[in-house]
């Protein structure tokens, strides 16, 4: 399958954002939400229609809502970022690994699968919890030009159970 760098850092920035919320609970604190993520990366080289190796950042914004260390919050602003690798990426898909960092939360690493414009993202942080998401992915470059930018959209989840 085929994956676009793009379509696989919004999924994996949507669900890190929420995992990420989740993953700080102390191990008495229980942490549930959802998160909305949007923003801007780059691919490097950058896709075509043949598959290769590459490389994506991403940065953006991530609404939290749900309860984080036993505290609610509602549509409380993080900053994201994620960078990766997707291991044979093209127009038309790609597969892959990333890392995800939110303002003030640890770093959650996860994996990527892109089908079109279709992102889905699952990540696990450094306590007992997961999450995921799926997220819309636009390219900045229209084939047969090599896309290099993108924007992305993305609803997640994630649970802590700790």
């Amino acid at each position: 399958m085929k994956f676009s760098r793009t379509r696989l850092l919004l999924v994996a920035v949507a669900a890190p954002v929420a995992l990420v919320a989740a993953t700080t609970a102390p191990a008495s604190a229980a942490s549930a939400g959802v998160a909305v993520v949007t923003g801007t990366g780059s691919i490097s080289p950058g896709l075509t229609a043949v598959p290769s190796g590459q490389s994506f950042s991403f940065g953006g914004t991530a609404l939290v809502t749900g309860v984080v260390n036993s505290a609610p919050e509602a549509a409380v602003s993080h900053s994201i970022s994620a960078s990766g690798s997707d291991l044979a990426g093209s127009y038309a898909e790609g597969a892959g690994t990333l890392n995800v960092n939110i303002s003030g939360l640890p770093s959650m690493g996860g994996v990527f699968v892109r089908i079109g414009a279709v992102v889905l993202v699952a990540v696990t942080g450094p306590v007992a919890s997961a999450g995921a998401g799926v997220c819309g992915f636009v390219a900045a470059q229209l084939p047969p030009a090599t896309v290099t930018d993108y924007t992305v959209a993305c609803g997640s989840l994630a649970l802590s159970t700790t």
